[in-house]
């Protein structure tokens, strides 16, 4: 394994390792471009793309492909997930690189010609020419780009909707959900949108394909602008992506930009918009909400404890570090290319003997005699430098499992096929190589399914996708949380096109289908796809605000059905709600884990993790309210404190006996001698496993059903991000229900801006601040953060639309008389002309709505 030591360059960093040469030269060339900036700047790609092109022996930087593009683009990202992954809030200076403003020379071009279009908007209302339908339609365009950054398939839905109702304040179009208002998205068109749609209203105008205005671009252009067009073919894509750059060039978030652009939206809860939790009139109730049953946190797994424990003897992630973890997952990832490889070619070299639908899949694992299966084992021992026993261990528990689940979906006549490895019959848990024998076996003998259908999904599913995802390695206990980062981080490819990313999705979903009915896997895992295949936001956005979720604490306190110990309830809600832990990180904390020497300093480390990116340290006292800080702090003295005496009994004998004090004080803490050895291994929480259960149906007392732990986490996020923008942007606090709570006192702003390292001034030039968030949830990529738990963009997205129309100016501008005479059909004769009181936008907006012409 080939290893680059960041180490000298950056202090404090981790090893970048790369698998193999080509990606570590990529590396090395990325490095180079870098230099001592620590920084990715426009200059920066435009010397990587050239230097990419002379690693490739190409004479041009046009002839790289989409595959050279992607192959850097994937090393940078992995060399800036690394860069990122120290520890939270320990991150040094650092900006991520640019993913809003593209470094195409014709873009810049685009960018060039749109800026002298647009300056030139109040000359042509104040002119008498006749316009053309096809050139209002792209001016329109150019105006919803620039003031909404919304992509173009969406902006032509936002056309749609705006000119059946050019008078509305907010235009909703859908997320991607058929069906719920609540899933629309809230966009604020501006006046001279809202004027523009009702000339081409007029005309009873219907918009064409997008392909066909290509030609009607450069007309306009040679029309509006000084600049002689050079480029003979533009693609309205890629003109109208130049031109939604102007929406963050203009003073708009940058993130906020980059999260329209992608394929998926975060969206705001239903009720954001009035009577409720983050934007309206402040309430005294609860809100208890009709949430789906699908927000419902898997009930405990089937698996019993003596089958985790088998497992946990193969691979325990408690007891390895972070190496050893990774060199088990090259390991397991090398065993599955394998199995992989074999499987494609034996089904291929039985369709072509003829067989086609009868193959038989158990035979690749029967063909693994002992002696191969040692020969495996070396080689990749060798190459990962892994445990070799191990190894040995995990292809026979492999082949085990595969063989019972292809068991499962065979004919009941048909026996398991001979040579099988027995391993004292120990269950194993599933990972995604052994269930991909039987869905093989399904797809192709069950369903009969095309050869080639079958071997696509293989590839999307599979190879690079499932087998580089570490959590593949167990899929036992995947959730909610494990399906959509899966989505996200691995399966959606931005490079790839829009439909083969559909059908991508409905390939998991038809695996997901195939896992729960066959293998009784991932029965609760929610996959968020809608019927018209666009991935939907998660059913957990309505959220509690800080006012909401004191009042559920102080109802919860009082409710008479409560039977817990409310005092670890309270803590575990708190925990959760203020600190945004998975309640699988909060169930497996010790005391260990946290630092809390007093209530103004408690750090959280989250040591056990999912993946590597879960790893990081939460400064509680930072996010949440003092008086939260010093409940939490007494909670965990009082464990120290027992725990102190629990050091001062001692356990006699070969056995280990207790004495009847340490018996009563095992008793009180509800923890084995064992448990209580070592202050490392002490629980936060006495059998944490039960008491976050009964927390988490407890909840539904108060909250109803659907309500669960993951909501808390979800809040987290949601706030999180809100309290960002509102330290940038304090104004944004006057909107909120919860503005006078203490999120948005000047006491918790001051710790946020200590949080993102801004000083006593927000530094509003900082980039950073979204790899803080990113980190603060444990994902590897913001997109994650942003598509399926933060629920506030569109509060944040609304105020910025807003703030930016404002320094605009150009909500009210003149419209000459001759221009409405020309281009508004009805409003020829001078005497309707005369009952427009204000030749400007809102009076002949005001006009048209009162006339509803």
């Amino acid at each position: 394994m080939i290893s680059i030591d960041l180490l000298n360059r950056w202090p404090k960093l981790e090893k970048v390792r790369f698998s193999d040469i080509e990606s570590a030269t990529l590396a090395e060339i990325v490095l180079e471009a870098v230099g001592n900036k620590q920084s990715i700047t426009n200059s920066t790609l435009m010397l990587i793309r050239k230097s990419l092109a002379k690693h490739h022996d190409l004479t041009d930087e046009r002839q790289l492909t989409r595959t050279h593009l992607k192959a850097i683009n994937d090393i940078i990202s992995k060399l800036e997930a690394i860069i990122s992954s120290v520890v939270f809030f320990d991150l040094i200076g650092k900006t991520v690189r640019p993913t809003v403003i593209s470094p195409d020379p014709d873009q810049s071009t685009f960018r060039k010609i749109i800026k002298e279009i647009v300056s030139n908007t109040p000359e042509i209302l104040k002119s008498s020419d006749h316009i053309e339908s096809e050139a209002l339609y792209i001016l329109l365009l150019i105006d919803i780009a620039i003031t909404t950054g919304l992509p173009l398939q969406r902006a032509e839905l936002f056309i749609k909707a705006l000119l059946r109702s050019p008078f509305e304040k907010t235009i909703l179009i859908s997320s991607g959900e058929l069906g719920r208002p609540d899933k629309c998205l809230s966009i604020i068109p501006s006046n001279t949108a809202r004027f523009l749609c009702v000339c081409l209203r007029n005309r009873n105008y219907t918009p064409l394909k997008s392909q066909k205005y290509e030609s009607h671009i450069i007309s306009i252009i040679n029309a509006n602008t000084d600049t002689a067009i050079v480029i003979p073919k533009i693609k309205m894509k890629h003109f109208y992506s130049a031109a939604t750059n102007f929406f963050t060039i203009n003073g708009t978030e940058a993130i906020l930009y980059s999260r329209l652009s992608g394929r998926t939206l975060p969206v705001s809860p239903p009720w954001a918009d009035e009577h409720s939790s983050i934007v309206g009139d402040p309430s005294t109730h609860i809100s208890r909400r009709n949430r789906s049953k699908k927000t419902l946190v898997p009930s405990e797994k089937k698996t019993t404890t003596v089958q985790r424990e088998n497992y946990s003897s193969v691979y325990s992630e408690e007891t390895l570090d972070d190496d050893e973890m990774h060199r088990r997952f090259l390991a397991w990832q090398e065993i599955a290319y394998f199995y992989l490889g074999y499987l494609r070619y034996w089904i291929k070299n039985q369709t072509l003997n003829g067989k086609s639908h009868q193959i038989e899949i158990a035979e690749p694992l029967s063909k693994l005699t002992s002696s191969q299966a040692d020969s495996l084992s070396k080689r990749i021992a060798k190459k990962t430098k892994c445990n070799r026993l191990y190894i040995e261990s995990l292809i026979y528990s492999i082949h085990d499992k595969a063989q019972a689940s292809l068991h499962a979906v065979r004919p009941k006549e048909l026996p398991l096929a001979r040579g099988a490895y027995h391993l004292g019959g120990q269950d194993r848990a599933f990972c995604a190589l052994t269930f991909m024998f039987p869905f093989v076996y399904y797809e192709l003998v069950v369903r009969k399914n095309k050869l080639s259908t079958v071997l696509s999904k293989l590839t999307n599913l599979f190879s690079k996708s499932l087998f580089d995802y570490e959590p593949a390695i167990n899929v036992e206990d995947w959730d909610e949380e494990d399906s959509n980062l899966f989505i996200h981080e691995i399966l959606i490819n931005p490079d790839l096109a829009e439909n083969t990313n559909h059908s991508r999705l409905s390939q998991f979903s038809t695996l997901l289908n195939f896992n729960r009915s066959k293998l009784d896997l991932w029965t609760e895992v929610y996959f968020p796809v809608s019927q018209s295949g666009e991935l939907t936001t998660t059913n957990r956005h309505q959220v509690l605000g800080q006012q909401e979720f004191n009042l559920f604490i102080d109802a919860f306190k009082r409710h008479h059905s409560v039977q817990s110990d409310v005092t670890v309830s309270t803590i575990i809600f708190k925990v959760l709600f203020y600190a945004g832990l998975r309640p699988g990180e909060l169930a497996r904390l010790t005391l260990g884990d946290i630092s809390a020497h007093s209530e103004e300093e408690i750090l959280i480390r989250v040591r056990r993790f999912k993946t590597p990116a879960s790893r990081r340290t939460i400064p509680l006292h930072l996010l949440a309210p003092p008086e939260v800080c010093l409940e939490i702090f007494e909670y965990i003295s009082q464990r120290l404190n027992l725990f102190s005496k629990l050091k001062m009994t001692r356990a006699f004998g070969k056995d280990r006996k207790p004495s009847e004090a340490r018996k009563r004080l095992l008793a009180i803490a509800e923890v084995n001698d064992e448990q209580a050895q070592f202050l490392r291994t002490f629980p936060l929480f006495s059998n944490a496993e039960k008491v976050t259960r009964i927390a988490r149906e407890e909840m539904k007392l108060i909250l109803r059903e659907g309500a669960d732990l993951y909501l808390l986490r979800h809040s987290y996020a949601t706030h999180m991000f809100l309290r960002w923008y509102a330290m940038r942007y304090p104004d944004v606090i006057n909107e909120l229900r919860d503005r006078n709570e203490w999120f948005y006192s000047n006491e918790a702003l001051a710790l946020q801006r200590h949080i993102y390292r801004h000083g006593s001034v927000v530094n509003h030039s900082k980039e950073t601040d979204m790899v803080h968030l990113m980190k603060s949830m444990g994902h590897r990529f913001v997109d994650t953060f942003f598509a399926v738990y933060c629920h506030s963009y569109f509060v944040v997205y609304n105020h910025a639309q807003k703030k930016y129309m404002a320094q605009r100016g150009w909500e009210n501008l003149p419209v000459s008389t001759g221009f409405i005479q020309a281009n508004i059909p009805k409003m020829k004769s001078r005497t309707t002309i005369s009952q427009i009181k204000e030749k400007s936008l809102v009076g002949v907006l005001e006009f048209f709505q009162s006339k509803e012409i």
